[in-house]
């Protein structure tokens, strides 16, 4: 009798995890179009402004993304345990497109060479700009909370890993696409790139409102409460003794891309001296669809490891690819090799995927059904991008810039070897 009724209890849940794999897939196929856009001018669009003549205001604006993201993140708990994930995530979405159509102004001004007076003056356009930036930022905090929020309340502990696997392999394959798109848009216009690319973004955005709904989305619902009982929640679990050793890597996950995006396109345009500006940046997209791909096989490999491996190992492990990429960036910075850029941002797109997909799974495990637990991951992240990207801008040796990473990188793998070790509260 209990065999069977064992077996009724399995048989029934398969369409269940059939109808959730379907939701995941479509979720990561929304994130895959939207940030195609995104991700790739994110990649670029410190080289397309400082080709504008526009200096570091692409760094800048980054930077000011980063750090209004870090503080959205206080809040952002509180918004997403009142709004339903779909409609969170389609708010969030518009912000991020208004971020991106602030460069069909600047592009736009510049093709037109009209960057002294009205709309097309810097004064004009360094509040365009930063002003996209910042609601994009506010649009990140909640949009990542509720991405988490969404996969829990669809998986289990033992199939999270496949969950989060499947929508890290969608999600990043739009550093492929974004990338490739990007090459043909660039070889145009500059102007071209950021009007398809903000059209793009915006489809993304929009189609958030006919994701399902996670069939025990209300289960999930928490009681509202507070702000500032969210915020002391949040701050509970930051220094609880079982968060403590998963700090690090959430630091560490914002370092990685803090590197890739502000410094990895340094290492290229290095490599290319005599290039024209044009050159330069279809290059640079060669580079990124590298990293792309290998954000893709990141995806796979921590996907498929996790639900059978030690997931804490796996965290360690990845600590170890990075330090490699280190060793190569360090070599590529004074050999001047773009073949070597390619491997470099191989082994970065690996890890920033793997890091980032066992971030969620090791939060999602020690902290189930805590959504408190993506915005810590979230103000951590933002807040290292923030600093580092900082760092990038007003320290003139990048050898120094690399050294940091080293160090955090150093720091993290001490740190994950502490993750889930017994008797920990």
């Amino acid at each position: 009798m209990q065999d069977n009724l064992a077996l009724d209890q399995v048989t029934n849940a398969q369409p269940y995890k059939r109808a959730n794999l379907v939701k995941v897939s479509i979720l990561g196929s929304q994130f895959l179009l939207m940030f195609s856009a995104f991700n790739s001018a994110q990649n670029l669009i410190a080289l397309l402004y400082e080709q504008s003549g526009l200096g570091s205001l692409g760094i800048s604006s980054l930077w000011v993304l980063y750090l209004v993201y870090a503080f959205g993140t206080l809040f952002s708990n509180n918004i997403c345990s009142r709004v339903s994930p779909k409609y969170t995530l389609f708010f969030s979405g518009l912000m991020y497109s208004i971020y991106l159509s602030s460069g069909i102004l600047v592009s736009w001004c510049y093709d037109n060479n009209q960057q002294t007076t009205g709309v097309c003056s810097k004064a004009s356009i360094y509040t365009y700009v930063l002003f996209g930036a910042a609601l994009c930022g506010l649009g990140a905090s909640t949009l990542w909370v509720a991405q988490g929020q969404y996969i829990q309340a669809i998986s289990t502990i033992s199939s999270r890993g496949m969950f989060f696997g499947i929508f890290w392999a969608l999600f990043q394959s739009s550093q492929i696409l974004g990338n490739v798109l990007g090459l043909v848009l660039v070889s145009i216009s500059s102007f071209t790139y950021f009007v398809v690319m903000t059209i793009v973004c915006l489809a993304g955005a929009v189609s958030f409102i006919f994701l399902p709904n996670a069939y025990d989305e209300e289960q999930q619902k928490e009681e509202v409460k507070g702000i500032t009982e969210k915020m002391r929640q949040i701050w509970v679990l930051f220094k609880s003794r079982k968060m403590r050793p998963l700090l690090p890597y959430f630091v560490f996950n914002g370092a990685i891309l803090a590197f890739y995006t502000g410094f990895l396109f340094k290492l290229i345009k290095q490599s290319l001296p005599g290039e024209s500006d044009n050159e330069i940046a279809k290059k640079s997209a060669y580079v990124f669809i590298v990293l792309g791909v290998f954000e893709n096989v990141g995806a796979f490999i921590s996907g498929f490891l996790s639900d059978r491996a030690n997931r804490y190992l796996i965290a360690t492990g990845s600590t170890l690819i990075v330090e490699i990429a280190l060793v190569l960036s360090i070599i590529c910075y004074y050999q001047e090799s773009y073949a070597l850029c390619f491997v470099t941002a191989a082994l970065w797109g690996m890890s920033d995927c793997i890091v980032n997909n066992m971030c969620n799974i090791i939060t999602t495990t020690l902290f189930p059904d805590q959504i408190e637990g993506f915005s810590i991951k979230a103000l951590l992240q933002s807040l290292t991008v923030t600093i580092v990207m900082l760092i990038s801008v007003y320290v003139e040796s990048q050898i120094v810039f690399i050294l940091i990473i080293a160090a955090i990188e150093i720091i993290t793998n001490v740190s994950t070897s502490k993750l889930g070790v017994k008797g920990e509260k």
